[in-house]
């Protein structure tokens, strides 16, 4: 018997599978993507019409706070606000006064009611800087950081219908007492002007009286006091 002849053909190799071609996502899945990513952009203008109305909300409530307010005062706040900076407050709103004491307190602070109260140095100057940008007016700003409180001093008057200084009777929070005590301190509040004439006599220079009518007398001696009236021009 003959032996078997090897066979000098090479081995088979596996044969391998052509690469698959990449599926097309179906029409559906298409239109459910375009709906998920239409859905999301219709979410993120909703919450940008949102918070522009909330805006718009805050800015129109802010007008109606400060109506009456000076230009840049208003401005001052209203930058304030929206900046997210705390602290900002209004001297008219730290000071509580009794109702017989309205008038007088009212008379002896004037234009300084407007004045806006800041804890620091740098809020003042970072405010001042926004209203020159804007060209929104001008505010005076009393940072607690730097503002003197004033002499402390007493007055020394021995007389009836004198009520005291003007520290001394009203309420505040004790945090803003330099401001109080720098804008009012030196402020004897008196029922009358027959009674402002005779403190008048006994006190050193410095001081202001007012009287529960809103009489203002200084220490230099002018009386200021009459009406109010709508002042116009001739």
């Amino acid at each position: 018997m003959k032996p078997r002849r090897r066979s000098s053909a090479a081995p088979s190799r596996p044969s391998t599978p052509p690469p698959a071609l990449p599926s097309r996502p179906a029409p559906l899945d298409q239109s459910r993507a375009k709906r998920a990513g239409a859905d999301e952009a219709l979410a993120q203008a909703r919450r940008t019409v949102a918070d522009s109305e909330a805006r718009l909300e805050t800015l129109t409530r802010l007008q109606r706070s400060y109506a009456g307010a000076f230009a840049g005062v208003k401005a001052a706040m209203q930058w304030a606000e929206t900046q997210g900076r705390d602290g900002f407050v209004l001297v008219s709103s730290i000071i509580r006064t009794p109702a017989n004491l309205e008038t007088a307190i009212e008379v002896a602070l004037g234009s300084r009611l407007q004045n806006v109260v800041v804890e620091q140095w740098a809020d003042a100057e970072d405010a001042i800087a926004a209203l020159k940008r804007g060209g929104q007016g001008r505010a005076t700003f009393l940072p607690l950081d730097t503002i003197r409180r004033g002499d402390d001093r007493r007055a020394s008057v021995n007389i009836a219908g004198v009520l005291g200084v003007a520290t001394d009777l009203i309420d505040f929070d004790e945090h803003y007492r330099p401001v109080v005590q720098n804008l009012l301190g030196r402020t004897l509040v008196v029922e009358d002007l027959p009674t402002a004439r005779q403190a008048l006599r006994q006190l050193t220079g410095g001081w202001t009286l007012v009287t529960l009518a809103g009489e203002q007398v200084s220490s230099g001696g002018a009386v200021t006091g009459g009406a109010q009236v709508k002042e116009t021009g001739t």
